[in-house]
C-alpha cells in the first residue's frame, strides 16, 4: 500500500535493487520465510546460488476454505501480560507462536 501512494518510489526502488545486485555478487533479497530457512540452515556466500530450500517452489492448488476462522486470544513468554489475537482455520496453537517457539505449543529451541 505505501509503494502505491507514493508513485515513483517503486521505480527508484527498483532502480536500487538492480543497482545493488548488479554491483555486488554476494547480496540477496529475501523474505521472512526465506531467511528462517537460513538460520535453520546457514550456508556461506559461495553455496547460496544452490540453496536448496530457496530453490522449492510453492504448489498452490487452490484457496482454502475457512469461512469462519478462529480468533485465538494468546498470549506468550517475549512479551508477558500482552494478549494477542491469532486468527486461524485451524485450532488455536497452546501459546502465540514467536520464534523461539514456532508451532506455539510452549517449546522452546
Amino acid at each position: 500500500a505505501w509503494l502505491i501512494s507514493n508513485k515513483g518510489f517503486d521505480d527508484v526502488l527498483s532502480e536500487w535493487m538492480s543497482f545493488i545486485l548488479t554491483t555486488f555478487s554476494d547480496v540477496y533479497f529475501v523474505t521472512e520465510i526465506q531467511v528462517i530457512q537460513w538460520m535453520q540452515n546457514p550456508t556461506n556466500t559461495q553455496s547460496l546460488r544452490d540453496f536448496a530450500e530457496w530453490k522449492q517452489k510453492c504448489q498452490v492448488k487452490e484457496q482454502p476454505y475457512c469461512s469462519l476462522p478462529n480468533p485465538c486470544p494468546l498470549t506468550t513468554r517475549e512479551l508477558p501480560g500482552e494478549t494477542l489475537r491469532l486468527h486461524t482455520c485451524m485450532p488455536c496453537p497452546k501459546m502465540y507462536p514467536w520464534i523461539l517457539d514456532p508451532t506455539g505449543d510452549g517449546f522452546s529451541f
